[in-house]
């Protein structure tokens, strides 16, 4: 479950972000919503939600994108 996440580009390096361990976040929590939530960590993490659904541009009227061309896209916003 522990791991980095995919490189990303800034201006000037690479940044890679580690995992936070996960129990840690689940304290207080029941132990079938706890389990759920593990569940959906261990999921993204592996990237099982990497598929885009076709719906994505039914509902908007856009076609889908990756998160590093929302960010090219926005990019002055995510300098101000």
């Amino acid at each position: 479950m522990h791991g980095t996440s995919p490189g990303w580009q800034s201006r000037q390096s690479s940044i890679r972000a580690a995992d936070p361990p996960v129990d840690g976040e689940l304290v207080g929590l029941d132990e079938w919503t706890a389990g759920i939530m593990r569940d959906l960590y261990q999921r993204v993490g592996a990237g099982g939600f990497a598929v885009v659904s076709p719906v994505v541009e039914a509902v908007t009227g856009r076609a889908p994108c990756s998160v590093q061309e929302f960010i090219a896209e926005h990019r002055t916003a995510w300098l101000a």
